[in-house]
């Protein structure tokens, strides 16, 4: 069987269960191939080399410390770009990876938060009873915060992203439907040219003339 062959396969497989049987369809990762015969890619927003070790075993332990690589690149705003969003966001759900969910670390939370916002994506939490317990306050405020704009322009076209700062740290997304979402990576609020100021760690949202905003 040639590589040809075997994707050919592969796509016959997800096409029986989510044509044929009529089930929800996702995968690990994902490709470009296999876009039209699933609903979503858990790990799409979770760059692999930039994981926290063992996040694939371990997908329990929480992290108190923040690896540079995560920080860096993973949940840092610098050289993020949402290239797969803006082909396929209409098409198919991205997802952060099962070990590397927006609670894995609590210091990049917040962060986390805001780049499902941004992107229109939802978030993924891992817990048992004890982790729930702890931080019940803390899930709804990331679950209000994230799921907002993802039940808005889940099945919108992501039309443009922009940087309105020179070091990246307010972005912007648009999206086919009329939703705008602003995000606040910094550390100082930012004055908007619309005029209003977004405090720091904080995204907005706009659909047409009415307006929220989510901590």
């Amino acid at each position: 069987m040639t590589r040809t062959d075997s994707k050919r396969s592969k796509m016959d497989l997800l096409q029986y269960i989510s044509e044929g049987c009529g089930l929800v369809c996702g995968s690990e990762t994902g490709h470009d191939a296999a876009v039209p015969f699933v609903h979503y890619f858990e790990g799409m927003l979770s760059l692999g080399p930039y994981r926290v070790p063992d996040s694939g075993r371990a997908m329990m332990r929480i992290w108190d410390e923040v690896p540079e690589p995560v920080a860096k690149f993973q949940t840092g705003h610098v050289y993020r770009l949402p290239l797969w969003e803006l082909v396929y966001h209409d098409c198919v759900v991205a997802q952060w990876y099962w070990g590397d969910y927006n609670n894995k670390l609590p210091k990049v939370w917040d962060r986390r938060d805001l780049w499902n916002a941004l992107y229109g994506t939802p978030p993924m939490f891992m817990f048992d009873r004890k982790v729930w317990t702890a931080n019940q306050d803390r899930f709804v405020k990331s679950y209000q915060t994230a799921t907002t704009v993802a039940r808005t322009t889940g099945y919108s076209q992501m039309i443009s992203h922009e940087w309105l700062t020179d070091d990246h740290a307010v972005q912007r997304t648009r999206f086919a439907n009329g939703v705008v979402v602003t995000v606040n990576f910094g550390d100082a609020p930012f004055a908007l040219p619309e005029g209003a100021h977004l405090p720091a760690l904080v995204t907005t949202s706009k659909v047409s003339s009415s307006n929220s905003r989510n901590k």
